[in-house]
């Protein structure tokens, strides 16, 4: 396996996306990567030391060369957690993905691949289908024109209005999420670049309800491009209640008060639950997901063409800045238009977005000391020393004794190394080895320059493994 040249080696981090979150090959799909210390991977936050440092990063296909982009939504150092998405060239139904991720504070910035999403390069992770990505990471704060970031190459940016301030920016399910009061809060973008006329498209968001809708009572408005005057009307999606059932609802117009797309769907919803839903045309169908899963079959509404709105705004949360506005919290929201997507897509992003996707190993070492990054980089040997360490090994390590010395020359390094397994098992590996130093030392390659490592439970640490 080769590594990325001028990374350190042994910090990085394998990342394997689950062929059965995908029912068809995906190309450019737009992968999210959750970061935490709960997931064992306090590690990369110890080795960048600071939200300073957030792009001192890479993502690299299997091959372990092949950069990927990235747009970095939040990282959050003090807390021990990011949130990341990353672009996918390929991502298969029928082998996992396998993706990189390579972490050192002593490189320089990665500007080339990796941005916030305030930066151009991030661009890249979203392709030319998507028309507008939301993650409503920004503070509201005080209605600022454009404050709610697109991470597209559109600059479709959300206007808050109402009375938002930062007490309406809330954890979301991926990083932060808007609050909406129900009461005068939505956001507002340039409608005429949100045109659907007569293509395919999709609209996926994530959603937590405060309140649901009253039963007989108005409905709350999720998005739309539509003016209450009939022929200004070119979509919306509402919630609404009647005889005690739920229903969204997607209505598309075409200059008439009457809607020439109907589509309805029950659905069961809870207060302070988070859910995703999708809404996408193929052809002369609609369909409409939750949670990954379609409800019902497929609407057939043939092939209008729906009302091409050059003069309003898009809204989320209030239907055109008036009324029906929703008591609801908003996370992740993106339009795609000229590109159904597919089912498959559709589940994958789900499970992406719920953190059900990605597993990881080859994780390194994260602890009082990095064991093998900075073991010898500040250590000029004087003498013959031995230096006897006992290690216990698992998501954080914790060195009996910290290995701060200045020697230089001879040394005689004996380490006792103590990993508890599963069950009763614990594994005792005593090594020796007599070595001369010249300037950075890779202990670990060194211990195990005779072997070709120790597997227990199917952990196996080896040269290039990174321990």
């Amino acid at each position: 396996m080769a590594f990325l040249s001028g990374w350190n080696q042994f910090n990085r981090i394998k990342i394997t996306l689950d062929k059965d979150n995908f029912d068809s090959t995906e190309s450019d799909f737009p992968n999210m990567v959750h970061i935490s210390e709960p997931l064992g991977l306090s590690c990369v936050f110890d080795e960048l030391g600071s939200n300073a440092n957030r792009k001192k990063i890479a993502f690299t296909s299997a091959d372990g060369t092949t950069e990927l982009y990235a747009e970095i939504e939040l990282f959050d150092y003090d807390n021990n957690e990011a949130w990341m998405h990353v672009l996918i060239p390929s991502a298969s139904s029928s082998i996992d993905t396998t993706i990189y991720l390579y972490f050192d504070s002593n490189h320089a910035d990665n500007t080339t691949y990796i941005g916030d999403s305030n930066d151009a390069i991030v661009h890249n992770v979203w392709n030319t289908d998507f028309k507008a990505v939301w993650h409503m990471a920004q503070d509201p704060d005080g209605d600022g024109a454009d404050a709610i970031k697109d991470s597209t190459s559109n600059a479709l940016d959300l206007t808050p209005n109402g009375s938002m301030t930062s007490a309406d920016l809330v954890d979301g399910k991926v990083g932060k999420a808007i609050d909406f009061d129900g009461t005068d809060d939505d956001l507002e973008a340039n409608g005429s670049s949100l045109n659907l006329s007569s293509d395919d498209f999709e609209f996926n968001f994530t959603i937590n309800f405060n309140n649901l809708p009253t039963n007989g009572g108005e409905a709350d408005q999720i998005f739309n491009l539509a003016n209450p005057t009939p022929d200004r009307r070119s979509y919306l999606l509402d919630l609404m209640q009647s005889g005690g059932v739920l229903y969204l609802r997607f209505q598309a117009f075409n200059g008439t008060a009457t809607p020439t797309i109907f589509v309805q769907r029950t659905v069961t919803l809870s207060t302070d639950t988070w859910y995703n839903f999708s809404i996408r045309r193929a052809g002369s169908d609609v369909h409409v997901y939750q949670n990954g899963a379609e409800l019902s079959t497929a609407t057939t509404i043939g092939s209008p063409t729906i009302y091409d709105n050059t003069d309003d705004s898009f809204f989320i949360g209030s239907y055109n800045g008036i009324w029906s506005l929703g008591d609801f919290i908003i996370d992740e929201f993106r339009i795609t238009i000229g590109d159904s997507r597919s089912a498959s897509w559709v589940k994958a992003t789900y499970h992406s977005l719920w953190d059900s996707m990605n597993t990881f190993s080859e994780i390194p070492i994260s602890g009082t000391i990095n064991l093998v990054n900075n073991l010898l980089d500040f250590i000029a040997v004087s003498g013959s020393i031995d230096l006897i360490n006992s290690l216990q090994l698992g998501s954080t390590v914790d060195l009996v004794n910290s290995l701060n010395q200045r020697i230089n020359g001879d040394i005689n390094i004996i380490n006792s190394i103590l990993q508890r397994l599963e069950g009763e098992l614990n594994l005792v590996m005593d090594i020796e080895e007599r070595t001369k130093v010249f300037g950075t030392l890779d202990l670990l390659n060194r211990i195990l320059d005779s072997g070709n490592g120790v597997t227990q439970n199917n952990y196996e640490f080896s040269k290039g493994h990174g321990l």
